[in-house]
């Protein structure tokens, strides 16, 4: 009896450890990371890969937009975009702009300024939303007002530049202890972007 007892207290022990040391790891992280590794291809390689060289063929139906319809399109897709039915969205959100938590700059827009997907989907009526990252080190992030406010001034010029409608806020794994601080933050950001770019979007993934 004595060794049942001792088996299952060493399992709640390691079963407490295994809890304490779980790390999310998102899909988007996953994605994001394996992409970015192939950094060295140019945005024309990225379309070369993707561009797909057969026209699909497209749904007939001259059905309406009903509800908002979000897609979401990942820098490694770009050249995928002749083949979107821009009918069946009205909003786009461009992955991403990675923050750096230390200072609340890019590390990257994976070209955002200069993506062909943006200007077709103006073309076709469909608001443009940046969508703005932060994977890991949420507590520095938070913990620096210069920080928050620099990302904000970035995002705010960034989609200004683009003629764009707002931005999508994609922060995953955010610890528990942050929450106020998170809610904090996005409140502070949608009043700028409100003030700033009236009638401009601020959603969450």
């Amino acid at each position: 009896m004595k060794t049942i007892y001792a088996f299952i207290l060493f399992m709640l022990f390691a079963s407490n450890i295994s809890a304490q040391e779980y790390i999310q790891y998102s899909a988007h992280k996953m994605q994001n990371e394996y992409f970015d590794s192939l950094a060295k291809f140019a945005p024309e390689d990225y379309k070369a890969l993707t561009e797909s060289k057969i026209k699909l063929q497209k749904n007939k139906d001259n059905s309406t937009l009903q509800k908002h319809v979000f897609g979401w399109h990942p820098y490694w897709e770009n050249g995928s975009e002749q083949n979107y039915q821009w009918n069946l969205l009205s909003d786009l959100s461009y992955f991403s702009y990675e923050v750096d938590p230390l200072t609340g700059d890019a590390l990257t827009t994976h070209n955002w300024e200069t993506a062909n997907v943006i200007d077709l989907a103006q073309a076709n009526g469909v608001r443009v939303n940046l969508c703005v990252t932060l994977f890991n080190e949420h507590e520095s992030f938070f913990a620096s007002a210069a920080s928050q406010q620099n990302l904000i001034d970035n995002l705010l010029t960034l989609v200004q530049n683009r003629n764009a409608n707002g931005i999508n806020i994609d922060f995953e794994g955010v610890p528990a202890s942050e929450k106020d601080n998170f809610t904090n933050f996005l409140v502070n950001i949608s009043d700028q972007f409100h003030t700033n770019i009236p009638g401009s979007q601020v959603s969450i993934a």
